[in-house]
């Protein structure tokens, strides 16, 4: 099993062997090209509710999008870095009992929002892993060119 790109025209990000993905859902329950699950040892869309895993997130116009820290418990800030084709600040926390490290983009056009779930259950990943290293430096934002275009 090898790697594979995930690409539309909105993200685009690695997809590492052994993890798979599947299209989020918006406001109004639709799938979303904007919205992009990546999670460690999926085999179907429902395993995003017992699997860890990352979600990415894009938006257009940054101003469209607000961090919401005051929504989840525990936060710790993160001090910014770069990393890929990004400079990202954020925050690690829990929402509902599970540990989250939330990531955005600093730039003032599009914005992307990663949210990291790091355990679901006995499934766990953490940022130091190297797939979701590679997951993270391969996000690219709309048709910008990146280290995998």
């Amino acid at each position: 099993m090898k790697a594979e790109i995930f690409r539309n025209e909105f993200l685009q990000a690695i997809v590492p062997a052994g993890w798979k993905w599947f299209l989020g859902i918006d406001a109004e329950g639709n799938a979303t090209p904007k919205k992009v699950h990546i999670f460690k040892d999926a085999k179907s869309e429902m395993d995003i509710f017992q699997k860890a895993g990352i979600t990415i997130c894009y938006y257009e116009d940054a101003r469209q999008y607000v961090l919401m820290k005051c929504l989840y418990d525990d936060v710790q800030d993160i001090e910014s870095f770069k990393l890929g084709n990004y400079c990202w600040i954020g925050y690690t926390c829990k929402s509902f009992g599970y540990p989250y490290i939330m990531l955005e983009t600093s730039e003032e056009t599009d914005r992307i929002l990663v949210m990291i779930l790091t355990e679901n259950g006995q499934n766990k990943i953490s940022f130091s892993d190297s797939d979701v290293q590679e997951i993270m430096k391969s996000i690219v934002a709309g048709k910008r060119e990146g280290e995998y275009s």
